[in-house]
């Protein structure tokens, strides 16, 4: 598991995953931000500094959420992958030396919802949490999106969501509907933000929509 990891775990409880994984999401994001703009570079080239200053807030909205979309896969591959390799990295050891990649079947899936199935087992923290994992999609994907409307960002959480359900089984994590719920919850409410931030800022969100592409 790595010290780094088991430190993070205690002193940070449910925020450890998100420290733990901010560096590479970091380096990522910086990579994806340069990689764009060299090809915006090539593409427009006399018009690229005009273009890319007026679509400067669009292309920070796309990086955090490619930023996103990595945080998602690296904890969809967490456990059995990116963990090992980090957490040997972390500690100063060497991270390709004795770090094993396994493919295995997780729990049985849990297809009713813990707050019926047993009260017990109702963790409403870990639901809260699962909530706010998406609650940025559902904020930043209308300001990619043209036609953006509560109902369809809703449905593409819910599908990312059961995507994310579905692989989690075959990685060796457990697949809970509670996850689904509160990721498909989430995206609702993230939706609902960006439309208050639309009411009450259009000309920002208009401005958040201009693409480089459109500033040829």
């Amino acid at each position: 598991m790595g010290n780094f990891y088991v430190f993070l775990k205690i002193h940070f409880g449910s925020l450890a995953d998100l420290i733990f994984y901010l560096p590479p999401l970091i380096a990522a994001g910086i990579i994806f931000w340069f990689a764009r703009a060299i090809i915006q570079k090539i593409k427009l080239r006399d018009n690229y500094k005009p273009a890319r200053k007026a679509a400067i807030l669009h292309e920070i909205i796309l990086t955090l959420f490619f930023c996103w979309c990595a945080f998602i896969f690296c904890a969809l591959l967490a456990d059995s992958y990116l963990h090992p390799f980090l957490a040997k990295l972390y500690d100063g050891l060497n991270p390709f030396k004795g770090t094993e990649f396994r493919f295995s079947i997780g729990f049985q899936p849990n297809f009713v919802p813990s707050i019926f199935r047993d009260r017990e087992y109702f963790d409403l923290e870990h639901m809260l949490l699962n909530a706010v994992l998406f609650m940025p999609f559902g904020v930043l994907l209308p300001f990619l999106m043209k036609k953006a409307t509560i109902l369809n960002v809703t449905l593409l959480g819910f599908a990312i969501s059961f995507f994310v359900e579905f692989v989690q089984h075959f990685v060796g994590r457990e697949s809970d509907i509670d996850d689904l719920i509160a990721n498909t919850l989430g995206a609702f409410l993230g939706c609902l933000i960006f439309m208050m931030i639309r009411k009450l800022f259009p000309k920002f969100t208009e401005m958040c929509r201009t693409t480089v592409k459109h500033n040829k």
